[in-house]
């Protein structure tokens, strides 16, 4: 009886250059195509990342700085890039002294809006202490001799609040210490545009004028 005949596997065939140069093109087709589309997608993260930025900064702003209107027994001095509080009375005297009071004020040259304070270091003497607490009369507190005062001294304390701050308008609708609605209107521009934002701020109705 014959032997069964054996197969012979054939020998497998070699890719030929041409289809190694298409095979590579390919590949460096959709190589390219996919790292663009990570830099398109990562270009776009970076753009938007300002708008979310500015408007987180802004929130935090805008409750900072409500708050200190909200608690404040007067709104004094004000112009189109500052405003300024009498915060507390802290000392309880019954009279604006110049460690109670806070400039929400805006530099244009730095676009950035701030609190300015003064504030002073830990173990002042009692006698500094008392002479940069002095009081402001009433009439005084209303004018910008107070608020320049507060930028006199305003290197003490500066609590930034937001950058990029292109343009600020501050309004108060009443006069000589006796605002009742405080409006901030500001522009803040990113790497992807600007964005425009108010707020409407009411001071706590009050119970006793100050002692001049």
């Amino acid at each position: 009886m014959p032997a069964p005949s054996k197969t012979i596997p054939r020998p497998r065939r070699a890719f030929t250059l041409l289809e190694v140069l298409l095979a590579s093109s390919f590949t460096a087709i959709a190589c390219t195509a996919a790292a663009m589309m990570i830099k398109s997608i990562n270009d776009a993260s970076a753009t938007t990342s300002g708008v979310y930025a500015a408007a987180a900064d802004t929130r935090n702003a805008l409750a900072c700085i409500d708050l200190l209107v909200e608690q404040a027994p007067l709104v004094g001095f004000w112009d189109n890039e500052q405003v300024l509080l009498w915060r507390n009375d802290d000392n309880h005297d019954g009279r604006i002294n110049l460690l109670e009071m806070t400039l929400v004020h805006y530099d244009a040259t730095a676009h950035r809006l701030s609190l300015q304070d003064v504030r002073l270091p830990p173990n002042t003497s009692s006698a500094v202490f008392n002479a940069q607490n002095a009081p402001v009369p009433l009439a005084q507190f209303a004018t910008s001799v107070a608020a320049s005062r507060i930028t006199q001294h305003a290197n003490l304390a500066v609590r930034p609040l937001i950058d990029g701050v292109t343009q600020c308008l501050a309004w108060c609708d009443g006069a000589n210490a006796n605002s009742q609605i405080v409006q901030l209107n500001f522009t803040v521009t990113r790497n992807d545009g600007a964005q425009a934002f108010s707020a409407v701020m009411t001071p706590r109705s009050r119970t006793r004028e100050p002692v001049p």
